[in-house]
């Protein structure tokens, strides 16, 4: 169950920091950021009515950004960059780590955001269970297709007590871990 704050006090608290404060940007550290198209017309259209001009980022998924619609209104709301959890370009990989994404729906997402002239940062992870050479290609190939403005690649480390950890052949032992 997602439970949102009411628009009003997130408004309300942008307009303190703009006015009060003189911030010039913020971003939106919340990755439900988005799952309703709704939510993200509402936030832009208030921020516009407010007369705020603060440049913004979020992280979203890239299956909420899909309409031209919704992508220019977030660019005339000042939105200037989206941060997406890509994680491979394998669909078996994601389908593996379960994020309900396919490939098409990031090269949806990113190709929006290049039409609008919002910058894109790309999330991957290397090191998957199952992971092969083909897997790693089909990233490499993924991130060619997408040319996010910035890319980010992390090692995948399955903890114990997650699906993934469970999947693994070889257990990792907690002295393995950094602390």
């Amino acid at each position: 169950v997602t439970r949102m704050r009411p628009l009003s006090d997130v408004m309300d608290e942008l307009e303190l920091l703009q006015n009060q404060y003189g911030f010039e940007f913020f971003y939106i550290l919340d990755d439900t950021f988005g799952l309703v198209d709704r939510v993200i017309i509402e936030f832009c259209e208030e921020y516009i009515k407010r007369g705020l001009k603060m440049l913004w980022g979020a992280e979203t998924r890239a299956p909420c950004i899909k309409n031209k619609e919704t992508v220019e209104l977030m660019k005339k709301a000042g939105c200037i960059q989206l941060d997406f959890g890509v994680e491979s370009g394998s669909p078996k990989i994601l389908e593996l780590v379960q994020k309900k994404i396919k490939v098409e729906h990031i090269h949806k997402a990113f190709d929006l955001c290049h039409q609008h002239g919002i910058r894109t940062f790309a999330n991957l992870l290397l090191n998957m269970p199952q992971e092969n050479d083909e897997d790693l290609q089909m990233s490499h190939d993924l991130l060619e297709r997408i040319r996010p403005t910035y890319t980010s690649i992390g090692l995948t480390q399955p903890y114990p007590g997650t699906p993934l950890y469970n999947e693994l052949p070889k257990k990792v032992d907690k002295s393995e871990y950094h602390t």
